[in-house]
Parts: C-alpha cells; structure tokens; sequence
C-alpha cells in the first residue's frame, strides 16, 4: 500500500517540523527521533498511542511518480519532490500513514495522492479523512 505527497523541495519540513504539526493536529504519532527527512529511505519506527510501528517513507523526484499514473503530471503542478509512503496494510500502520501523510501534505502545501482509490487531496482533506479513518478504525 501507499500514499504519495507532491510538494515544492523548498518546502520540506524538518522532523521537528513535522512533529510538531502531527502534536499541533493532535494526533497521538510519534516519529522515530533519529528521522531525517531530507536523506531518509526505507522503514522508518513510529509510535503511536505508544505502541510501536512504523512506515517505509522516502524522496523522490515527482516527475518519478506522477508519470506512472495517468492525470497526475497535470494535478501536481510545479511540485517537484514526492514523499513516499508506503505501509504493509496492517491496520495500526494504515492509520500511522494517514496521519503522518495528512499533516505532512498540510505542512507543505502538497497533494496528496492515494492511487489504490486514484484519489488526489489537498492537505486540509487528507486531515479530514485521516481523522475519519482514526474514528472508524479499532485497534486491538
């Protein structure tokens, strides 16, 4: 499963940054400390209520992406960096990934894209649906 985040590279958030916009948002996540966004590739630990997960997250060039689905290029704009989510499809990192691709799009002005659904969003969507998802979703 993923979720990509289209955004300027100018715009990249530090990890303190985008903590303090999941803390900000009220979302109980917290990223691995040792996170660096800008240089960061693979599964990335997370916490979340305390419980311990995580994500696969990395950078790309947009055009990297958007080319392989069809509308995107012209969706995306000028953005020219894709951050890359992608989760196992259990549960607790689905809603991990909602969350941190959310605040992480409403940090940075960026569309979000859910291919599985072809499903483009603006941050303030993406936070809607993510809190939606925390809402309906139960975790044993």
């Amino acid at each position: 499963m993923g979720l990509h985040v289209f955004l300027q590279t100018t715009a990249l958030p530090t990890r303190e940054d985008w903590q303090a916009g999941i803390a900000d948002h009220g979302f109980p996540l917290m990223l691995d400390e040792a996170l660096i966004v800008r240089n960061h590739t693979g599964f990335s630990p997370a916490l979340y209520w305390g419980r311990k997960s995580g994500f696969t997250f990395g950078l790309c060039p947009a055009l990297a992406v958007a080319s392989r689905y069809k509308g995107a290029p012209e969706r995306i704009g000028a953005r020219d960096l894709s951050a890359n989510f992608h989760w196992s499809g259990n549960v607790l990192e689905s809603v991990i990934v909602y969350a941190a691709s959310a605040v992480f799009a409403k940090l940075t002005h960026g569309i979000l894209y859910y291919p599985q659904r072809d499903l483009f969003s603006t941050g303030y969507e993406a936070m809607s649906m993510a809190r939606r998802l925390i809402e309906v979703t139960e975790l044993d």
